[in-house]
């Protein structure tokens, strides 16, 4: 007798479809900007920015004469070149952005970009208005193009570059065409104009000297003044009128 087969459930073929791939959920990006967390990231990143900046221009002060003279014969590729070795507080990156802010762009006034990266990274951190932010844009702007120019003008001949490339070009084109003078003239007053919009300075005239507190003396009391004549005989003039 053949051996009875048992009645064992079969399992249930998969349908075609279930053997697909999952679909990758797409990114929504108006979702994800729109996300608080975004912003919050952002402005970490922003301020970690403005951090990076600042330190490494701090930095560039004091090591620009050992690090410019790599950086200015590789360029870019100095990031890339293991061999090279600067003294900037944040390695080769740092020192190559400090190089092209401060000795291409706009020298000493570069550390006010500092500023508007740190505005921003607060504002987008705390998710609030701490700083504004279009203002703070326009005083880097003006500030930036005032005191590179200015610094230019100045220490031109100075080894280190105060007011950068641009500085110097600016510097160079006033000079040319308003002369030493003119140009003095006229960076003198921008500079007050500016710090004037930015900080609005008092100025006040010195006060007025007091009135003297005693009586003043009338006409009739006052005594002409005779020449030729010794007190003693105007006073003898004086009784012979009387009597």
């Amino acid at each position: 007798m053949k051996a009875s087969k048992k009645n064992t459930p079969e399992k249930p073929k998969k349908a075609a479809s279930d053997l697909r791939p999952e679909k990758e959920q797409k990114i929504n990006l108006r979702k994800l900007a729109r996300d608080e967390r975004t912003w919050k990231i952002t402005g970490a990143i922003f301020i970690l920015i403005a951090l990076f900046l600042f330190i490494s221009f701090i930095s560039y002060f004091f090591t620009w004469s050992d690090d410019e003279s790599q950086i200015r014969n590789q360029g870019v590729s100095i990031l890339f070149d293991k061999s090279v070795s600067v003294k900037n507080l944040l390695g080769v990156l740092g020192a190559a952005t400090s190089y092209f802010f401060i000795k291409q762009g706009f020298g000493t006034a570069s550390l006010l970009i500092c500023t508007f990266f740190f505005v921003v990274g607060v504002n987008l951190l705390f998710s609030q208005k701490v700083f504004s932010v279009w203002r703070n844009l326009r005083y880097v702007i003006v500030g930036v193009l005032v005191i590179c120019v200015s610094l230019a003008f100045i220490f031109g001949n100075s080894g280190f570059s105060y007011g950068g490339g641009v500085g110097q070009m600016i510097s160079d084109w006033l000079v040319r065409a308003l002369g030493t003078i003119g140009t003095s003239a006229l960076l003198f007053v921008a500079f007050l104009a500016y710090i004037i919009w930015q900080f609005n300075p008092v100025f006040k005239l010195p006060k007025k000297l007091k009135p003297s507190t005693g009586e003043p003396k009338q006409e009739g009391d006052q005594q002409p003044i005779v020449t030729g004549k010794t007190i003693n005989d105007v006073y003898a003039d004086a009784n012979k009128g009387i009597h």
